[in-house]
């Protein structure tokens, strides 16, 4: 029986002022961005996962859905998970300094921070005691990039999360229509319909949106992705010199943006893909420095992704979906 669409969006997931070829507020006047959208859904139909319309699935990628997509969830059982009812990769420790007060957080604590900025339930009451103010966790519960002082703890906070932040929405796609149009299931569905067995997925928090939605592209991974190349683009600007650790740092944060949600089961690794195709094709229409960005995001992904080596390295030859990916960032042939 083949996969069933994931179904329809929640209301307030709608913008009826938008549709999928409507621009994010940054895209050049004179730009073509339908070619470039309607080039990247192709492929995305073609390579990756079929899209859904008038009741059926569309594009080339319909005749291995299937078997692509169960190959996923049993290499995401096999490197990533694992511990029966938690997710193993969750409980290791980033390679990110410790925070200010030396307790180590480990990768479940930063998928909870990026996800529903909750830390712990006391945050949620209103008399809190003094040591839960003055603690890490409340401040960082209390702002999106908060957590990206353990990653480079020399960076004004403020300013980075303002960086980060200031631009996203002008330089996103419409996520979610893009969701709807490809309509995929998400990992957990999918497992059960696959028959796929020792499948595990965390929530971030009991009151997150993670997973009402499909789950094609991976809205954390282009958000960080793009996020980051808005900060290195702005220090650009500014004619900041960036230290070799500053650039580590900010290509660390922003693709483990998107491979958290992968280990976390809450994403495939080839929705990772989607993301990233689609961020280096817009790239160079979004950002004053482009040249220097897209070199930037290929170090990133190449040096510093756990899932884009991964694809790389598991992914047989014929995965039409690494195919895509290779095309796209040919760079990542040398890894092979």
């Amino acid at each position: 029986m083949p996969l069933a669409p994931y179904g329809v969006l929640k209301l307030d997931q709608r913008d009826p002022t938008k549709n999928i070829f409507t621009p994010m507020p940054n895209w050049p006047t004179g730009a073509d961005y339908r070619g470039l959208l309607e080039g990247w859904l192709g492929d995305i139909s073609d390579f990756v996962w079929p899209n859904w319309s008038n009741g059926t699935w569309n594009g080339a990628a319909t005749a291995t859905m299937e078997a692509s997509t169960k190959f996923e969830l049993e290499l995401a059982v096999q490197e990533y998970q694992g511990g029966g009812d938690q997710v193993g990769i969750l409980s290791e420790l980033p390679d990110v300094p410790p925070a200010q007060d030396g307790q180590d957080r480990d990768q479940r604590w930063h998928y909870n921070v990026e996800d529903s900025l909750m830390i712990h339930p006391v945050f949620t009451e209103e008399n809190l005691k003094e040591d839960a103010k003055s603690s890490f966790e409340f401040d960082v519960s209390r702002g999106f990039n908060a957590n990206f002082t353990l990653y480079d703890p020399t960076f004004d906070n403020e300013k980075f999360t303002r960086l980060f932040l200031g631009q996203l929405s002008n330089l996103v796609p419409s996520i979610f229509d893009i969701k709807a149009h490809f309509q995929r299931p998400r990992p957990w569905t999918a497992s059960v319909g696959l028959n796929v067995s020792g499948f595990r997925w965390v929530t971030a928090y009991w009151q997150t949106h993670t997973g009402l939605h499909p789950s094609l592209l991976s809205g954390h991974c282009i958000q960080g992705i793009l996020g980051g190349c808005s900060v290195l683009d702005a220090l650009y600007s500014e004619g900041a010199t960036i230290s070799d650790d500053r650039k580590r740092a900010i290509q660390k944060y922003m693709v483990d943006w998107g491979d958290r949600r992968v280990f976390a089961g809450v994403h495939y690794m080839s929705d990772n893909i989607g993301s990233w195709t689609l961020a280096r094709r817009l790239i160079p229409h979004l950002f004053q420095h482009s040249d220097e960005i897209d070199a930037l995001l290929i170090e990133a992904l190449t040096q510093h992704s756990r899932v884009f080596k991964d694809i790389v390295r598991y992914f047989p030859a014929e995965n039409t979906a690494k195919i895509l990916l290779l095309q796209d960032f040919p760079e990542a042939v040398a890894g092979l």
